[in-house]
């Protein structure tokens, strides 16, 4: 109920002197986009017909785009591969990550896990970072799982009492 009185005008402040003209708003529903990451105390003062206004100050968290990294280590089959996320957190909390392993596994949560894969071969992984704004970013890197060497070897004799010369017969594995 506005009682007759109809809202005439609008006068927003986005304390972002960056911005330069548009830190301020005449418009009912603005959009503003903040020159960096951090808290703004936005200051909304609306008025009506008779000239009465009110303001409202409110602190607005504006957080920064995740930029989703990750390191791993590259391993021989058979090892697990550990991952760590290095996304830089400045101006932002991370709420969740997803792990997207390349093989089927996914996992959710963890900034440091560790996965062993069934098969050597290449892997595409994928970490998900969201803030806690539900911003969201994600990489995709390669990730390497190293075959192993065929290992053979054979003696050149079995006759007890002799010298027995063993033949490395052991190739790499290049499916």
């Amino acid at each position: 109920n506005n009682n007759g009185t109809d809202l005439i005008a609008w006068h927003w402040n986005f304390d972002n002197p960056a911005s330069g003209t548009a830190n301020i708003s005449f418009e009912q529903h603005p959009s503003h986009k903040f020159t960096e990451a951090g808290n703004y105390e936005v200051q909304l003062t609306v008025s009506n017909q008779h000239l009465c206004s009110d303001t409202l100050t409110r602190e607005v968290a504006y957080d920064a785009q995740p930029m989703s990294d990750f390191t791993y280590d590259t391993v021989c089959f058979g090892d697990s591969t550990h991952f760590m996320d290095i996304t830089p957190t400045d101006f932002q909390t991370i709420l969740n990550r997803e792990w997207h392993f390349g093989d089927g596994v996914i996992l959710s949560g963890v900034e440091a896990p560790v996965h062993k894969y069934l098969n050597p071969g290449i892997y595409q992984v994928k970490l998900i970072i969201i803030n806690t704004n539900f911003c969201m970013d994600s990489i995709i890197k390669e990730v390497e799982v190293r075959e192993l060497p065929i290992v053979s070897f054979s003696p050149d004799s079995s006759c007890f009492a002799s010298e027995v010369f063993f033949i490395d017969e052991s190739i790499i594995n290049a499916d």
